[in-house]
């Protein structure tokens, strides 16, 4: 027992933990995390030392037949290395026995032999149960520790998944932004292609803007600004040459006096020399209506 006590606190000592198992029940010291594993500092807020501490357990529900098991901080987690079964008499004193080989008193008239297993130590066994046979104790602990990393990978699964449906989720928004993204784009363009088609059905229909009555009807009103493109339109001077020498000086005298017109006034000239240059009806009515009004003027 002396022994056994001192593995134990040699075991929390070094900064490791135990936990008390009896079945499925475990043995809680109440806190909300690493609830089951005591440590030294766990073990002497209890009780006055260690020993005293294993003597509390069958009052606590763990006697006979319940596990000690040695844990220690592994890989991250703490994890079971080894376990003894805890086995208590009759009398105060408790008895942790390994379940093993069993020690025999030796004869007095007999010499001691000792035997060394050059530093192995006896493998327990899980005690029976319910017909089942013994299982050496590393074969219990062997399925724990893979029964503990059975749950981990468990949840690293879960966590994987959710990670998994996370990126999907926002793969999806992603798409749906760019589906939206592409709607106003096609949009814009659309709007963009009509006003660029707007604007060229509006250049090459500008001549049609006016009929040719609406223009006849409009010859009062530019009748003065025909006047005084004839009365105005003077010559370049001698010696400064034509601005244009591809036009006309008629061509280039109509372009400078062009620029004193008024821009409201474009339209309806433009569509006046268009329909002058196209109906021939138009343009003689035009200039029996100028050769009047040159008639009404006065000659100086």
């Amino acid at each position: 027992m002396k022994t056994n006590i001192e593995q134990i606190e040699n075991h929390l000592k070094a900064g490791n933990w135990i936990a008390i198992v009896n079945g499925s029940k475990k043995l809680s010291k109440g806190s909300t995390t690493n609830r089951y594993n005591y440590s030294i500092e766990d073990i002497l807020k209890e009780a006055p030392s260690v020993e005293a501490f294993m003597k509390s357990l069958p009052s606590k529900g763990f006697g006979n037949g319940s596990l000690l098991q040695f844990r220690e901080k592994k890989a991250g987690a703490i994890r079971t290395t080894s376990e003894i079964e805890l086995t208590f008499a009759d009398q105060p004193q408790p008895n942790f026995a390994l379940a093993g080989p069993v020690e025999h008193q030796t004869p007095q008239n007999q010499p001691m032999q000792q035997n060394y297993q050059h530093n192995t130590p006896p493998q327990p066994v899980a005690p029976a149960a319910m017909g089942y046979a013994q299982m050496p104790i590393h074969e219990v602990v062997s399925l724990t520790v893979m029964k503990e990393r059975y749950a981990e990978m468990v949840e690293q699964k879960a966590r994987t998944e959710k990670q998994r449906d996370e990126a999907e989720s926002n793969l999806r928004i992603a798409k749906e932004k760019e589906a939206a993204l592409q709607i106003r784009l096609d949009s814009i363009e659309d709007r963009h292609s009509f006003a660029m088609e707007r604007a060229e059905a509006s250049q090459k229909k500008w001549l049609d803007k006016l009929e040719p009555n609406q223009v006849l009807e409009a010859l009062p009103a530019l009748s003065g600004l025909i006047t005084a493109m004839k009365g105005n339109g003077a010559a370049p001077q001698v010696g400064m040459g034509n601005p244009m020498p591809q036009l006309s000086e008629d061509k280039t005298n109509f372009l400078q006096t062009l620029k004193q017109v008024p821009d409201d006034l474009i339209p309806l000239l433009e569509s006046f020399v268009y329909h002058i240059m196209t109906n021939e009806n138009y343009r003689n009515e035009v200039t029996m209506y100028l050769n009047s009004m040159d008639q009404q003027i006065p000659q100086g």
